[in-house]
């Protein structure tokens, strides 16, 4: 069988007078692709998301095509209904798939946001347009660099005329009939270099002194916007950083002016970049999704791009942040389709949340479970009726770190007279007496202390166990939740609160709010003042929670001033 290589970064195609350099230009990740139509022949039942119908339970599946890809779109005879089929959206170069248009409408366009080719028509008329250092020596985008100099001069994006140029190459594009831009290097973080690669602040034109960080933000973010309106009606996906902006994590002014200007934020390299971490800290892959929570807060949705399938952990994260309007690409083709990306698992029965040391999402047709980066090996029982996305029957899963799985069927049915049975769980510790190890938790993270608590004035303490461990928020974050799951939906349930501080030597300095089923139960709560120091336990109660329809309880802590904290529950019926 002949094979071809597909790297996920797409080729220069063609014309100095656009911006088509293809291509992600940071790590090529190739994959093997058989290229017979007889491979996928068995295989050409249409996947489950090619329509724009909200839908977070399916696949909207968005390739990055390369030159290598050429094989199946130049044989649309062959390849052409498969593609419509399978693909949502396809992410092309122009002028090659101008004419391919016509039997594969649902295209992006690449453009670079400020690339100047080297030896481009471009660089030759308007050399002002590119970015100097304090010499007037011209400065690149560093990618690619070598014996002094790089491929791609950096424009200088706060420049009008170039944006003004830069826009009507835009308006081409999209006159020519793609649905949209896949526009590249939406980089809020300052990526801009001598030859050698090195970092260099460009002068400010504004200024005539080295730009700052804040000024690059506000220019690349106002750039961006001004081409949001010039064509609001167009689809535009932004290749940007989840990491640019100063601040806790989706915070800075100009990070939200970027991310509403488009219609979708590109993260490259998916949740399995080798930098992303499973500690719950700031690069950490729980925090990869409450940073794709803040874009979907903004109006604005999330392309998860692998870089290749790495069995189901990338579509398991996918399906654990996806609103229905998300997107997902790695890389496959016609002859490797993977069978879990035709996953249809209906309706999300709510958000994720930690689920015996995994993080899971139900849905009314199936489960998805993921085991974190660096963590240990989970094997977990699966209750219920479930298959995985070949087919098989599942009744216990075991994960090992960076993995996961897209289960398809259903929980138990619940019968008839259903039971309400309490929930009690020591916060980040282990079972201790009726109290059992913790779960159904989103964000924070754990720390334990050995100091004796004070449980003279609690009402009904728990053990003192439970109160010498402790989630508190993460660095940079709003604050943790508990989703606690198949609860009696209808059923009045009584929660109880457990807290104590062993770090807090004054009042005020750890304040915070808890939320109940979206009803604030506990305001600007200081666990210091309470209880008139550190190393003392209080209970907090609230009555009549009823469950919502999918028999779940939502536990918000959220920070005023300082970290929020838990050190136990218990939801009583």
């Amino acid at each position: 069988m002949s094979t071809l290589s597909l790297f996920s970064n797409s080729l220069l195609r063609n014309s100095s007078n656009y911006l088509s350099f293809s291509g992600c230009r940071r790590g090529l990740s190739k994959v093997i692709l058989g290229s017979a139509a007889l491979l996928f022949a068995a295989a050409a039942l249409p996947a489950a998301c090619v329509t724009d119908a909200p839908d977070p339970g399916c696949v909207h599946f968005a390739l990055r095509t390369s030159s290598s890809f050429d094989i199946y779109t130049n044989n649309p005879a062959a390849y052409g209904t498969w593609l419509n089929q399978h693909l949502w959206r396809m992410q092309t170069s122009s002028s090659y798939f101008d004419l391919k248009l016509s039997w594969f409408p649902n295209a992006w366009a690449y453009i670079d946001s400020y690339a100047v080719y080297r030896g481009s028509a471009l660089q030759t008329q308007h050399p002002e347009w590119l970015l100097h250092d304090q010499q007037g020596n011209a400065l690149f985008i560093p990618w690619g660099c070598s014996n002094g100099t790089c491929p791609q001069y950096a424009a200088d994006i706060s420049n009008q005329d170039y944006r003004n140029w830069w826009i009507q190459q835009a308006k081409g594009l999209l006159a020519t009939g793609y649905k949209g831009l896949w526009i590249d290097d939406v980089n809020l973080v300052m990526k801009v270099g001598d030859g050698y690669g090195r970092s260099v602040a460009p002068v400010d034109s504004a200024t005539g002194l080295p730009m700052t960080t804040q000024a690059w933000e506000k220019y690349f973010a106002d750039f961006m916007t001004q081409v949001r309106q010039a064509m609001p009606n167009a689809e535009i996906l932004h290749n940007s950083l989840w990491f640019a902006g100063s601040g806790p994590r989706g915070s800075d002014p100009y990070i939200q002016q970027e991310i509403k200007a488009a219609d979708w934020v590109n993260k490259e390299s998916g949740i399995s970049d080798t930098g992303i971490t499973g500690d719950d800290g700031p690069w950490s892959v729980q925090e990869y999704f409450r940073f794709a929570d803040i874009v979907h807060s903004l109006g604005t949705r999330i392309d998860i791009q692998e870089f290749n399938m790495n069995g189901e952990y990338g579509i398991a994260g996918y399906f654990l942040v996806s609103d229905g309007r998300d997107a997902f690409g790695a890389g496959v083709a016609p002859g490797n389709w993977p069978a879990v990306l035709d996953s249809s698992l209906g309706a999300p029965q709510g958000p994720r949340y930690g689920w015996n040391g995994l993080i899971r999402r139900d849905f009314a047709d199936g489960m998805v479970l993921l085991n974190p980066p660096g963590k240990p090996t989970v094997t977990a029982n699966i209750a219920g009726s479930y298959v995985d996305s070949n087919g098989s029957a599942v009744s216990t899963v075991t994960l090992a770190g960076k993995q996961g799985i897209v289960l398809i069927g259903h929980a138990p049915e619940a019968s008839a007279a259903a039971v309400a049975v309490p929930v009690r769980m020591n916060v980040c510790g282990v079972a201790a007496g009726v109290f059992g190890s913790d779960q159904y938790f989103d964000g924070g993270h754990c720390d334990t202390f050995t100091s004796v608590v004070d449980l003279s004035k609690a009402a009904s303490p728990a053990p003192q166990s439970v109160y010498q461990s402790k989630r508190t928020t993460d660095p940079n974050s709003p604050g943790f939740s508990y989703v606690i799951t198949n609860l009696v939906a209808g059923h009045s349930y009584h929660v109880r609160m457990h807290f104590a501080d062993n770090q807090s030597r004054s009042a005020g300095s750890r304040v915070f709010n808890v939320i109940v089923n979206g009803k604030l139960v506990l305001n600007n709560f200081d666990i210091y003042a309470a209880t008139g120091g550190p190393l003392r336990a209080i209970v907090k109660e609230v009555y009549g929670i009823t469950p919502d329809s999918n028999g779940n309880i939502v536990i918000q802590y959220q920070n005023v001033s300082g970290r929020a904290l838990a050190s136990g529950i218990s939801v009583l019926p």
